[in-house]
């Protein structure tokens, strides 16, 4: 499951969270280049959320703010 967590105003990352939230691991941009994958817009980040399966976003909106986010049929 995505968690989304501010860490600077206007900047967001995800990782991947295993279900009982003890293991997570940050997105990456591609395998080759490990480069953290940010969002600098609510725009794109609601639609990366959206393609994950997502029905609603809920964003932090301060730094160091974290939601976890769920597709229908799975736990937050």
């Amino acid at each position: 499951m995505p968690e989304i967590f501010a860490t600077e105003p206007g900047t967001w990352m995800a990782r991947a969270v295993t279900e009982d939230g003890r293991h997570a691991m940050r997105l990456v941009t591609s395998r080759s280049i490990l480069k953290t994958r940010e969002f600098k817009t609510i725009v794109g980040l609601v639609s990366f959320l959206a393609e994950m399966g997502c029905t609603t976003a809920s964003i932090p909106l301060k730094e160091g703010g974290c939601e976890r986010h769920a597709a229908p049929g799975q736990l937050a």
